[in-house]
């Protein structure tokens, strides 16, 4: 009888270990790679759609925001993940339209005098999960809303085919914030 539960215990094992994992891309930090690392992922059934932060000249803080996203485009309600980096400065917030995810991300370092100071922007390439248009938006230096997009194309950090945006992963610490950015990917269904 143990000899029969240990075989089908090893094959339930066997079985698990040999499902294919979902999908996943990660493209490292851009920025000053010391202190404090981190990383924050939408729930699997939840795509990235925006970010939030404090700003006061470059990041101070930083969270994702994500959201499901239905098949016609239809939107559930916002998730935000945990803030990283310091306090003060003025939230931020901008997400894609209602339809799309992100898909793309350009990060904007600030330098003065030679030396890097911090993290002063994130735009987002957003693509609708209905007819596939481009838009972006910016946070940060310069931040405004969504607007179109041509190709994309000049995005270094972009989802491979068949992945959308799943969250970011950083680097924070002394009393410049945010120090680094990159962003991961990973195979999201809408609902």
């Amino acid at each position: 009888m143990w000899i029969r539960s240990s075989s089908a215990g090893i094959a339930v094992v066997s079985l698990l270990l040999a499902q294919p994992l979902p999908a996943r891309t990660i493209f490292p930090p851009i920025g000053y790679l010391h202190h404090g690392s981190w990383d924050n992922h939408c729930p699997q059934d939840k795509f990235l759609v925006g970010f939030r932060g404090r700003w006061t000249g470059r990041f101070r803080s930083l969270k994702i925001v994500c959201a499901s996203i239905g098949k016609t485009g239809g939107r559930g309600a916002l998730w935000y993940g945990p803030e990283h980096g310091q306090s003060g400065g003025d939230y931020q917030e901008f997400s894609c339209p209602h339809d799309s995810a992100i898909m793309g991300l350009k990060v904007s370092q600030l330098f003065y005098h030679g030396g890097f100071v911090g993290i002063d922007g994130l735009t987002g390439l957003c693509v609708s999960r209905v007819n596939g248009a481009l838009t972006t938006f910016t946070v940060g230096a310069g931040y405004h809303t969504a607007r179109p997009e041509t190709s994309g194309n000049s995005y270094p950090q972009r989802c491979p085919t068949g992945e959308s945006g799943s969250g970011l992963n950083g680097r924070s610490g002394g009393d410049v914030g945010i120090l680094a950015v990159g962003f991961d990917c990973a195979v999201r269904l809408p609902s």
